[in-house]
């Protein structure tokens, strides 16, 4: 299970605790998947301001990834969800790091 799942069922289990109503399944699959859209866009972002100030081009990074230049273009533009393996090797790649909060 991806790490943002994992904080999307906390998140909702304690609103549906506090509002003391019971989402249903596509209500719970719906809201965690627009907050995973959100997220992954956000990240993109991040990744991809990263991969500027370091003067790398989207082909470099996937090169070094072993992937495609579209594999990134998708990942900077929250088309694509990755994992945090992933994340974290682009931001090594891109001489960063990730801290999770």
């Amino acid at each position: 299970m991806r790490f943002w799942h994992i904080v999307m069922r906390a998140w909702l289990q304690t609103r549906s605790a506090l509002t003391g109503r019971q989402l249903t399944r596509a209500e719970k699959k719906k809201k965690i998947d627009r907050e995973l859209n959100r997220r992954n866009s956000e990240l993109g972002e991040w990744l991809r301001n990263a991969r500027v100030s370091a003067r790398l081009t989207q082909t470099t990074v996937a090169r070094m990834m072993g992937r495609d230049q579209t594999y990134i273009a998708k990942i900077e533009h929250g088309i694509r969800r990755i994992t945090f393996a992933e994340a974290e090797m682009m931001a090594e790649i891109c001489r960063t790091s990730i801290t999770v909060v």
